[in-house]
Order: structure tokens, then sequence, then C-alpha cells
């Protein structure tokens, strides 16, 4: 008879990677003699840790549950996206096992008490900011001025700045090399970018530069032309993320329409009936 136990930790790795966080874990708990395997020999698996459509772990993972996984997976050394929105327990102590990570690329805060207090989670991302860390994204609403936060931001962005002169990094749309005197980063407010959100594609803000980047109007992330992520609304000219807005396509004229723009329609021809 074929066991789970057989499986080769390449296979087991697909196989998590389609779990969300809490069915991971409960996975590991109710196979006592695959948990190793889960946690140490399946890194694949932890690359990415995204609760923000988890609901059981939103509500567990609190400062206390958040190191406890970030150590049985070896984190620090293998996630590189970790994604805590609506975990609303979680205060920013938990993450002292990413301390000095090499690997970690993207946090996402937003809808935790961290936003409130910031200080102890950029006192362990602040460990980050020489290595590959881009993007920390606390809420999409700005934060109120904050020393801690905008004295972060600003040594993130420096340091990115640095590494895509250093790497030669070439803007997608006119081939030029990111310059210094320019400042020539696609950011946001909370976090900072070279690349598309959607696609990574790379590009830059210079004066020559005809690159076609539009911010989402729900989120105020930033997405290039060619990505399919991100549609303009015919009627109001407002850009969403496919995570921010439904959009309609109207099968005989080809036009996209945002959800707000089709309510509006909807009620207009009730108004008329």
């Amino acid at each position: 008879n074929f066991m789970i136990e057989q499986l080769p930790n390449e296979i087991l790795s697909h196989i998590l990677v389609f779990l969300q966080v809490s069915e991971r874990l409960k996975f590991a708990r109710c196979n006592p003699s695959l948990q190793h395997r889960i946690y140490r020999e399946c890194p694949l698996a932890w690359r990415t840790i995204d609760c923000s459509h988890d609901e059981t772990a939103c509500r567990h993972l609190s400062d206390v549950a958040l190191p406890v996984l970030l150590s049985n997976v070896n984190a620090r050394d293998v996630t590189t996206v970790l994604h805590l929105g609506g975990c609303s327990h979680f205060r920013g102590t938990g993450l002292e096992p990413l301390r000095g990570s090499l690997v970690l690329e993207k946090i996402y805060l937003w809808g935790t008490v961290a936003e409130e207090t910031p200080g102890p989670a950029i006192s362990v991302l602040e460990t980050m900011i020489s290595h590959r860390l881009c993007t920390v994204m606390f809420s999409h609403v700005p934060l109120p001025e904050n020393d801690i936060l905008l004295n972060f931001f600003g040594r993130l962005r420096n340091a990115r700045l640095q590494d895509a002169i250093r790497n030669k990094v070439l803007c997608t749309s006119c081939q030029q090399p990111v310059m210094e005197e320019s400042r020539q980063l696609v950011q946001n407010i909370w976090g900072i970018n070279i690349m598309c959100f959607g696609c990574s594609k790379p590009y830059c803000r210079g004066a020559f530069c005809e690159m076609d980047v539009k911010e989402c109007h729900g989120c105020s992330e930033l997405f290039c032309a060619d990505c399919h992520l991100a549609k303009q609304c015919f009627k109001c000219g407002h850009s969403y993320c496919i995570d921010c807005n439904y959009f309609e396509e109207r099968l005989k004229c080809k036009r996209s329409y945002c959800g707000p723009c089709r309510a509006e329609d909807f009620m207009m021809e009730l108004s008329r009936l």
C-alpha cells in the first residue's frame, strides 16, 4: 500500500504550496513522522508565507505563535515573502527569528498592531536593509508621520538605489541604467521597488523615458501597462489592480469598466424604469 511518507521531498513541497499556512501546520501535526520533513526539508513550501487570506492563521498568529513557526521552518534562510496582512494580534516582536535575514525581500504588515507601534518590527527589519529587503508595506492609508518609519524608509530607499546603480539595472522602457542624480526609482509611500509590482519589470523616471506605469487607485501600488494584473477603467480613467477591483469587459467594444462605474451605470438604469 502507498503511504504518504514515501513521497520524495520535491513532490511533498509542491503539495504543501497548494495549502494555506494553517492547513500546512495542521497537516504537520496530524503526521508526526513527517513533521521534520515538512518544516526543514521542504523549503519551497516556505519561501512565501501568506496569511492574508487565511482566517485561521490571522486569528492565531501572534507574537508568541509566529516565532515558533519562523524558527521551525528556518525562515531566516528560506522565506523571501512574508504576508501578515490581517493578523490583528501581531505587534512586531514575533519577527525576531528573521533578524539579519539575507533572503527576505517583501513583508506586509497592514492590519496589524505593528502599524500603531512599529518600533519592535522596524528594529528587526533594520538588520536587513543592507541585504535584499526591498518592500515593506503597512496600511494602504498613509500612516501618521513617525520618525522611526521615516528614517527607516529613507535608509531602505538609499540602500536599494545603490544596489540598482551597482548592478546597472536597466529601465524596461528606455534601456538606460538607473541614475543616482535623478533618483529614478518606481516607489510608493511605504515601500520601494525598482520594478512593476505585478510583473517585476524594472522602470525608471528619467526625463526622456516614455514609461507607462500607473498607480492602482485602490492600493497605491504601481503597475506597468504591459502587466495583465492592472487595468484602466474606460469611464472614470482610474487604474486598478485585480486585487482591488473587479473589471467587466464589454464583449462588443472590448472596453473595461471598474466596479464603482458599473454600479453607477446600474443605478442610472434603475432610475429610468
